[in-house]
């Protein structure tokens, strides 16, 4: 997911929209926003794997497999925030992501012409795509600071997979029974359970 946070100012200074922050995160099931390095020809899948930066600046690795998420921050400037809005949400497209929450204020043009104004635009993009997309937003304004960390998160991973598989086999279990139940009483208990097991199930898979 990627947050990005922008403010303007006149035409006499260097230009303005501040424009800040990338951050990825996880989605279970294999959604395309996972940097899963156990497969990273399936995330290449949607984009071109091109790497991404730690947060010291190296190239991040995913190949070594593990999921990570990646946080990044960039600060840019422009002078007309109306249209570093409408190029950001068309550069997130372009690289696979959609918007997620903005929060923009616009206000009217100066004499100059520069459009001021702020705020946050988070948008959510495939992790392999960071790299694209801090060199597309080059395009929008001046870059002038960039920050970037990766948190390991296979282990929370892996612990959701067994929570799903045993819900799953959990619901399989009580759907068996269910079939061979004949008593009306214990056929009303074995669907009232059935139920909260499958609801259990698919609030693992939404997590």
């Amino acid at each position: 997911m990627a947050t990005l946070g922008f403010a303007a100012c006149g035409s006499d200074d260097d230009a303005a929209s501040n424009a800040a922050a990338e951050d990825r995160e996880v989605v279970a099931g294999g959604d395309q926003f996972v940097a899963s390095t156990d497969s990273p020809a399936e995330v290449a899948t949607e984009a071109p794997a091109t790497g991404g930066t730690s947060q010291t600046g190296a190239p991040i690795d995913f190949t070594f497999g593990r999921d990570l998420i990646v946080e990044a921050g960039v600060t840019m400037l422009t002078p007309d925030v109306r249209a570093a809005v409408d190029d950001i949400i068309r550069i997130s497209r372009d690289n696979g992501g959609a918007v997620f929450n903005a929060n923009v204020t616009v206000e009217d043009p100066l004499e100059d012409g520069s459009i001021p104004g702020g705020g946050t635009i988070v948008i959510r993009i495939p992790p392999t795509q960071l790299d694209r997309l801090i060199e597309d937003l080059k395009g929008v304004g001046t870059l002038r600071n960039q920050t970037q960390s990766v948190d390991d998160v296979t282990d929370q991973l892996i612990d959701l997979d067994i929570q799903i598989r045993q819900a799953f086999e959990s619901v399989e279990r009580m759907e068996a029974i269910l079939a061979e139940t004949t008593d009306f009483d214990s056929l009303v208990a074995a669907e009232i359970e059935l139920v909260r097991r499958q609801t259990a199930y698919e609030r693992l898979l939404a997590a």
